[in-house]
């Protein structure tokens, strides 16, 4: 019986029917319905975890590699001042690509485009931090490369933990029916001036970084911060 279970949830899990194997529509198929086709009921047999958890328990082995992925090339990057940056944006890119990309496919249309532009913003606050930090820590060149690394692990931590927080809250919402909420549309729009402000905020620091690194008593880079200040 244990073998039907897993076959039965197996086939769900790759939005067929349990039952007939057929093609199920994403709506019925997350609210639970019936089967368009033989009218079996499209739910979970054997265990107590629902859709959303099922999901989550695929996506943890990939983060986890993402995660140690972005930390080791963060740290790699950080004797270089501004890189890390570079490498964390690069970083959050492909942990889109890779992983949240497929989680947000057993979104409806509309909250698949509200919740992708929502954690694209994320993504882009989260790079203008790391650009402030990089600034912040230039000057720190024995320990820059630890700070960064860590830096890089926690950024990317929340960049996925909260944009499949927020895939798996949508999921419940729509398994429960609830229409779009209006603060699903507000939350990008107050995430839009958040960034122009991050931005704004990035730009000073830029400026105030070079300043600092012109002062300091390493010839190159001192040389190279003041050719940016007078470009």
């Amino acid at each position: 019986m244990s073998d039907l279970h897993e076959h039965h949830n197996a086939l769900l899990m790759r939005r067929r029917c349990g039952w007939c194997a057929e093609p199920v529509p994403l709506r019925a198929l997350l609210r639970g319905q019936q089967c368009p086709r033989c009218d079996a009921d499209l739910r979970r047999l054997g265990g107590t975890d629902g859709l959303t958890d099922a999901l989550a328990g695929r996506w943890w082995g990939r983060r986890l590699v993402g995660y140690g992925l972005v930390a080791a090339a963060s740290f790699v990057s950080g004797a270089v001042p501004m890189l890390q940056t570079v490498v964390l944006a690069v970083g959050l890119l492909v942990l889109h690509v890779l992983l949240i990309r497929s989680a947000l496919g057993w979104l409806p249309p509309a909250r698949r485009i509200t919740g992708r532009f929502t954690i694209k913003l994320v993504g882009a606050l989260l790079t203008a931090l790391a650009f402030i930090i990089n600034v912040a820590v230039a000057p720190l060149l024995g320990v820059s490369a630890l700070i960064l690394a860590a830096v890089g692990f926690l950024l990317s931590v929340v960049y996925v933990e909260s944009a499949l927080w927020l895939i798996r809250r949508r999921i419940a919402w729509e398994t429960e029916a609830l229409p779009l909420q209006t603060w699903e549309w507000l939350l990008p729009a107050g995430l839009c001036g958040a960034l122009l402000v991050a931005v704004g905020g990035s730009i000073g620091a830029a400026v105030g970084g070079l300043h600092l690194l012109a002062t300091t008593d390493l010839p190159g880079v001192s040389a190279l911060a003041e050719w940016m200040l007078d470009a």
